[in-house]
């Protein structure tokens, strides 16, 4: 969307980007108003940033990374694409991953810790993994998503009622 908007300016004000004309008198501001000279406007990102996303914007080849409409609209601007400088936004290969990622680790959080507490289960087992699990959940949702305090506590309390419920469960059909 910012893509479409910024085109949509680009195309609306396009005397304006293009350097002014020379005046035959001298100085171009003095005969043409608002003469300024267009050196580029880079799309300001209106997407959250986060870890998984600006590693894979970073690392990735920029046939990966780069997305077709900022390719198209940094042509005309820069050539940062040529360049092998990194994209500004996320191209839909990059959130696709970074969703895929983000998806897998979260239920990978959910399975792993009741896969451990299922054998042999005991109560301090339970416990302890459930306590673990609990604090590397926090730790990864704080590092790796940049989200408010109170999404990350919201998030945390959650995650820890699925595995209080789990244990309680469990230790009850014992």
């Amino acid at each position: 969307m910012a893509f479409e908007q910024r085109a949509g300016l680009e195309r609306t004000f396009e005397e304006y980007i293009k350097p002014a004309p020379k005046s035959e008198g001298g100085n171009s501001s003095e005969s043409i108003p608002y003469s300024t000279r267009y050196m580029s406007i880079h799309p300001k990102s209106s997407q959250k940033k986060d870890a998984v996303r600006e590693f894979f914007r970073l690392m990735l080849p920029n046939f990966l990374s780069w997305g077709e409409e900022e390719k198209a609209l940094r042509a005309r601007t820069d050539d940062a694409y040529s360049d092998g400088k990194p994209p500004e936004m996320y191209s839909p290969l990059v959130n696709s991953m970074a969703s895929f990622i983000i998806g897998t680790v979260a239920g990978a959080a959910l399975i792993v810790p009741m896969v451990i507490m299922v054998f042999s289960p005991s109560l301090t087992k339970s416990l302890v993994t459930s306590s673990v699990a609990v604090v590397l959940f926090a730790l990864a949702v704080g590092l790796v998503l940049d989200a408010p305090n109170d999404v990350i506590i919201t998030a945390t309390a959650t995650y820890a009622a699925v595995l209080v419920v789990f244990v309680g469960t469990t230790l009850e059909s014992k």
